[in-house]
C-alpha cells in the first residue's frame, strides 16, 4: 500500500508454493493491518477535507462579519491529523514488514500480497487475498493481481518428507 511497492529482481528470493503457504499465519495478520490501517487513514484524510472545506467556508462568512477567529475546533483537528500520521507510520512499518519478508505489498487499498516465484518455469507472484484460506491464484510478475489465474495443483511438487531414524 505504498508507493514504493518492491518488483522482485531476478536474484530475489523465490517462495515454493507449499513456503508460501507455511507463512500465511504471519502475512495474514500484517497485511490485515496494513489494508484496516490504509482504510482508516483514506476515510479520516477525506472527513478532515471535507472539515477543512466547511470550516474555510464559515470562516470567510464570520470573518466578513467578526475579524479574524480560530475555530473551536481546531485543537481536534490537529489531534485527528496527528493520529492521521501515527497511523502513517504504523502502516510504514507493517509494509516494511512485508518487504523485509521478501513479499510484494499490497498497492493502495487492494487487499493482495505476492510472493515471488518460479511456476511452470515463469517468473510469477504467488497471488494470496485477504480472506483467502491459502494461496491458490498466481500472475506474471508484470501483471495486476486482477488478472491472477488458479495454480494447476498437478505443478507442485509435493514436499519432501524426511524422517529420522530411531537410531539418533
Amino acid at each position: 500500500m505504498n508507493d514504493k511497492t518492491k518488483i522482485p529482481s531476478p536474484t530475489d528470493h523465490r517462495f515454493s508454493f507449499h513456503s508460501a503457504n507455511g507463512m500465511l499465519p504471519l502475512v495474514k495478520s500484517i497485511a490485515k493491518d496494513v489494508f484496516r490501517l490504509h482504510t482508516e487513514i483514506v476515510d479520516t484524510q477525506e472527513r478532515l477535507a471535507a472539515i477543512s472545506v466547511t470550516r474555510s467556508q464559515s470562516s470567510r462568512k464570520s470573518n466578513e462579519n467578526a475579524g479574524e477567529k480560530t475555530s473551536p475546533y481546531s485543537n481536534e483537528v490537529k489531534a485527528i491529523a496527528a493520529t492521521v500520521e501515527g497511523k502513517q507510520n504504523r502502516l510504514d512499518a507493517c509494509v516494511k514488514e512485508l518487504t523485509d519478508l521478501n513479499l510484494v505489498a499490497p498497492e493502495s487499498g487492494k487487499p493482495f500480497v505476492d510472493f515471488p516465484a518460479i511456476y511452470d518455469d515463469k517468473d510469477v507472484c504467488l497471488c494470496w487475498k485477504i480472506g483467502e484460506p491459502k494461496i491458490a491464484f498466481w500472475h506474471l510478475r508484470d501483471e495486476s493481481c486482477e488478472k491472477r489465474r488458479p495454480v494447476d495443483m498437478a505443478l507442485i511438487p509435493k514436499p519432501i518428507k524426511i524422517e529420522l531414524s530411531s537410531s539418533l
